[in-house]
């Protein structure tokens, strides 16, 4: 990129248990060239999250750190509210012979539970930005609030088959199917920086 023109770039995930990120250089479209890096250090039970924004050169060994933010656990809150709740029960006996399953494992006999839950949700996060790798040279603070709608929809589906064991022994088993079914919708979102 060329220095005080507009770009436009994409932050994305390195890989799904990663926590690093790659900053691609969309200048010449999709799929962008990766251009920086946003190395992470810390974890779950750590205090905070640091970031390192880091640039390499070509041809040079070890990459240059731009700047850096940390995100302290006390720096986080998020709430949500259940705003509806709803579950279903339904049994199906299989009696009628002429519709009788082929499994003759099959008892006919079949429960299925639908669970709906409802929810709105906010979170509000907050980072300290510095320009050195030491974070000793702080720039400001960045405040980024967010709220939304949450929908899911969990379905469990309960058969009863016959099943035998080692001994030859006839007993009943339970075999479950579980579907989920998730939907989240962002409503707003907005941030502040501070200097």
């Amino acid at each position: 990129p060329e220095a005080g023109k507009a770009i436009n770039v994409r932050v994305k995930k390195q890989g799904k248990r990663d926590a690093d990120y790659d900053v691609f250089d969309m200048s010449n479209g999709e799929p962008g060239q990766v251009w920086m890096l946003i190395d992470t250090v810390g974890g779950t039970f750590s205090k905070s999250m640091k970031y390192y924004l880091k640039y390499r050169k070509d041809g040079e060994e070890e990459s240059t750190v731009l700047g850096a933010a940390e995100m302290k656990g006390k720096d986080r809150d998020f709430s949500f509210k259940i705003t509806d709740r709803d579950t279903d029960i339904d049994y199906d006996f299989d009696s009628d012979p002429d519709d009788f399953s082929d499994d003759e494992d099959d008892l006919g006999i079949v429960m299925e539970n639908e669970e709906k839950v409802k929810m709105k949700w906010k979170i509000c996060e907050e980072c300290t930005l510095y320009s050195d790798k030491d974070m000793e040279h702080k720039l400001g603070k960045l405040k980024a609030k967010a709220k939304g709608k949450y929908k899911r929809k969990t379905t469990r589906t309960s058969r009863w088959v016959q099943d035998e064991d080692a001994e030859g022994n006839e007993y009943q088993r339970e075999e479950t199917d579980i579907d989920v079914d998730h939907d989240t919708k962002l409503k707003k979102f907005y941030y502040k920086y501070e200097v």
